[in-house]
């Protein structure tokens, strides 16, 4: 379908679901939406649990999830773009999605759209400001979204600028509470959190485990390699074993916009349908990424990481960086020999530094009360 039939459809249905406004918005309603109804997961599911916890049935809480699990504490579970979908999305005086606000929403004025989005850091670029992503059509969902959000919940100061700018929305309305999916991390009972999410994913408590995890890249995103993607998996599971004195388990964990068709076997496992990314992290003694946000989250453990980035120079030419890449917390390799001497010579001190640097450099709002924060600014 043609980019300008798609805004026509947009603009119409705009319009049609106005029919929607013969209702009222419900002030004790909260909807909660993560990657458009795929999973109960990321920032929106964890400060629905703070919600929950803190403040019980105050509230009703409305989530979107297209599978027919039950969530604990929910009054209502809809599926994406389903007639219930529609009717709770008109009417609910609150709105927490992960994503951009969709872009036939007719929001109404009584309504407050919290744009949590799906990570932070300022790494690889946004799709407006990236070659992929300059279009007519991409401009103009852009500038309705950045126009109907209301809040825009931000983990550091570089993050803010560099958003604000991408999506055309006013910096005002980036609140500087960080996230709360990584409001986890500054937990107390960390080693209890681990053994119970071991226990959920059937992991051993005898093995070390090393989580690799790349972004999305596009169609092509499992064509790169059919194993963990040009990884040499056997050498590096040796390296880490001859670094850390530990025997090590690969993670492969695909990007949610991607296919995952890794297979398991004895030294590698695929944790990509395990819906919790933060969980997964917290039982990953290292992190193997390239341009993902979720470097951002993981510095926070301050453990060991790595950038695998072969495609470094294709990858710059389709997006380009926010931030210099010798700034980003962990070190990089090109291929699998540098990979394997960054992580024979891994210096603890040199990590901790670095990751430190990294945060500072960019103003880093989190401290691991993000959720408490959003619902003091939203009057909760």
């Amino acid at each position: 379908m043609k980019k300008d039939t798609k805004l026509l459809i947009i603009k119409i249905l705009r319009n049609v679901l106005k029919i929607f406004y013969i209702f009222p918005v419900k002030k004790n309603v909260i909807m909660f939406e993560s990657f458009e109804g795929r999973q109960f997961s990321d920032n929106p599911k964890y400060f629905y649990n703070y919600l929950l916890e803190n403040f019980g049935e105050k509230y009703k809480y409305v989530w979107v999830l297209n599978s027919n699990k039950k969530i604990n504490g929910a009054s209502s579970v809809v599926k994406f773009l389903s007639f219930a979908y529609f009717y709770r999305l008109l009417t609910s005086k609150i709105i927490v999605s992960n994503l951009g606000i969709e872009p036939f929403f007719p929001k109404r004025k009584s309504q407050i759209y919290v744009n949590t989005w799906h990570g932070s850091g300022a790494y690889k670029s946004q799709t407006l400001s990236n070659k992929m992503g300059n279009t007519r059509y991409n401009y103009e969902l852009r500038d309705f979204r950045g126009k109907v959000t209301d809040l825009y919940v931000s983990g550091c100061k570089k993050y803010s600028e560099v958003m604000a700018e991408s999506w055309n929305t006013d910096l005002h309305k980036f609140i500087s509470t960080g996230t709360p999916r990584n409001d986890i991390f500054f937990s107390n009972d960390m080693e209890a959190k681990r053994k119970e999410i071991l226990n959920k994913l059937g992991l051993s408590e005898e093995f070390n485990y090393v989580l690799f995890a790349p972004t999305f890249r596009g169609s092509d995103f499992r064509s790169h390699s059919d194993s963990a993607i040009g990884i040499d998996v056997p050498t590096l599971l040796e390296c880490c074993e001859r670094r850390f004195n530990k025997p090590f388990k690969m993670l492969f964990r695909a990007h949610v916009g991607s296919d995952s068709e890794l297979q398991n076997n004895e030294n590698i496992i695929d944790v990509s349908a395990y819906p919790d990314m933060q969980e997964v992290m917290i039982v990953s003694d290292i992190l193997i990424t390239d341009y993902s946000s979720s470097m951002w989250d993981y510095s926070f453990l301050k453990r060991p990481g790595f950038l695998f980035i072969p495609d470094l120079e294709s990858y710059l030419n389709e997006r380009d960086f926010y931030t210099p890449i010798e700034t980003w917390p962990f070190p990089f390799a090109k291929n699998n020999k540098d990979l394997q001497s960054l992580i024979l010579n891994f210096d603890e001190n040199t990590n901790l530094a670095k990751i430190q640097s990294h945060l500072d450099s960019l103003g880093s709002y989190e401290i691991g009360t993000a959720s408490k924060q959003i619902a003091q600014l939203l009057e909760l």
